[in-house]
């Protein structure tokens, strides 16, 4: 790299390029057109670009025809149609606690925790987009089996089974001091509702595959991460008999959501990281057929407040990192109103070498795919902005910044810039972040931000 953009061109003076106090860039029209990001410091690997997006409230089902159902204060139930337009669809809830439309008639079957009823069922019967006239929203009609405390499971998470007006309910009884909260899978099927599967401890997400009920649990003794696979082998209503159930993976630190790639991969949310920051974890597929998943990718992405429903949607190229990779995972996040949205991206790594101090001489160093561009910035803007459809930024141009033109990434999908800050003095003590980007095929990818203190 010959020079870096700021004011006036640099001139390379061979081989250290020098940023000096000219080359530093005012506040740009370009940092007042974004907005700031919403939420905390969220980590992802290279290869994915996400965005916090704020709405009326996180996805919790996608309709037939296209639409979002998003969670909503009230607690309501608001519909985004495929144009974005927002409409009020459904109210009346003492709670939201899982959402499904069934594949089969399109009924939508809501969970309520703190319902007596426990179940609602909506139906659209006049076609106007809304569940909000006369008669659309009843009672699910269906009987709640009492568990062995006498008292029925309330609802965390629902689930039709595809193809089927057959609904599956997980959650526990309610809390009373003194009692024990017993856990169930409660299978909706006729007007009557039987225990499916009850060795559970905490309740946790649900999701069908091939026809098998994977089941996320918290172990109630050791707080343990598990996720079970349960197929009704004979037609008897559960899945209790031997055989029909089995643990899929464990050791896990949550499964409050999950939702299936097309490539068998399992994503989980609701866990937490280390340093007690929510994450979103996979679950490798089952590719030697053990009924276990191969491995465990703990915490992909990291640093919500608490991640909780998860929505897929994938292309022919599936979620998967890279410019190949065609998907979004829509990640609840009970840090603020809306949905933390990932996507699949070009690669685009960040490091810098040596000292971020006055006259010292660093290399930054972007990495990514072969023969693609990139480029770095400089900013004493830490808390970066939000661009629409691609993500946030570590590095904002709300205050001095500077940036580099494109650099050819060559075959080895590397390129480093040699650079020394001199007559900086004024930066001394003050936080910057230096943060890289690559394009590839019209995509940017987004690198980690590396933050430092001027001199320390």
């Amino acid at each position: 790299m010959e020079a870096l953009l700021g004011l006036n061109s640099l001139t390379l003076e061979s081989p250290v390029t020098h940023l000096t106090s000219q080359h530093l860039l005012v506040p740009a029209l370009l940092g007042a057109l974004c907005l700031p990001a919403l939420a905390g410091e969220i980590t992802k690997p290279s290869g994915f670009n996400i965005e916090t997006m704020a709405s009326a409230g996180p996805v919790v089902e996608v309709l037939a025809d296209g639409s979002l159902l998003l969670a909503s204060a009230g607690p309501t139930l608001t519909r985004q149609a495929p144009d974005g337009t927002l409409t009020l669809f459904a109210e009346g809830f003492s709670s939201i606690d899982g959402v499904s439309q069934s594949t089969l008639s399109g009924d939508i079957a809501v969970g309520d925790l703190f319902s007596p009823d426990i179940l609602w069922l909506l139906r659209d019967l006049n076609h106007d987009g809304d569940a909000l006239d006369p008669g659309e929203r009843t009672v699910f009609p269906s009987t709640h089996p009492l568990l062995a405390n006498g008292r029925p499971a309330l609802a965390f998470d629902v689930a039709y089974e595809p193809g089927t007006d057959t609904l599956y309910m997980i959650g526990t009884t309610q809390f009373i001091s003194g009692e024990t909260s017993l856990p169930a899978i409660v299978r909706h099927a006729d007007g009557a509702g039987g225990v499916y599967f009850d060795e559970l401890g905490f309740s946790g997400g649900l999701a069908f595959r091939e026809g098998v009920l994977y089941a996320g649990s918290l172990h109630s003794t050791f707080f343990v991460g598990e996720v079970f696979a349960l197929q009704d082998m004979n037609d008897d209503g559960d899945a209790m008999d031997p055989g029909e159930n089995g643990l899929y993976a464990t050791g896990l630190t949550g499964a409050s959501g999950l939702a299936f790639a097309q490539d068998g991969s399992l994503w989980i949310s609701g866990g937490s990281s280390p340093s007690f920051a929510g994450c979103v974890g996979r679950l490798l597929p089952d590719s030697n057929a053990d009924g276990m998943a191969d491995g465990v990718e703990e915490c992909v992405f990291e640093g919500f407040a608490y991640s909780g429903g998860l929505t897929l949607f994938e292309g022919a190229g599936g979620f998967n990192p890279g410019a190949d990779g065609e998907g979004e995972l829509w990640i609840g996040d009970f840090g603020f109103q809306g949905n933390d949205i990932a996507r699949s991206a070009p690669l685009a790594e960040t490091e810098v070498v040596g000292n971020v101090a006055l006259n010292e001489v660093i290399d930054v160093i972007v990495r990514g795919a072969a023969f693609a561009d990139g480029m770095f910035v400089i900013s004493l803007d830490t808390s970066g902005p939000t661009f629409p459809g691609i993500g946030d930024l570590c590095a904002g141009f709300n205050d001095l910044h500077a940036i580099s033109p494109l650099m050819d990434l060559g075959p080895d999908g590397e390129a480093t810039c040699r650079m020394s800050l001199r007559d900086l003095e004024f930066l001394q003590g003050r936080p910057l972040v230096i943060q890289a980007f690559t394009l590839e095929d019209g995509v940017f990818g987004i690198g980690n931000g590396l933050e430092f203190i001027f001199g320390s």
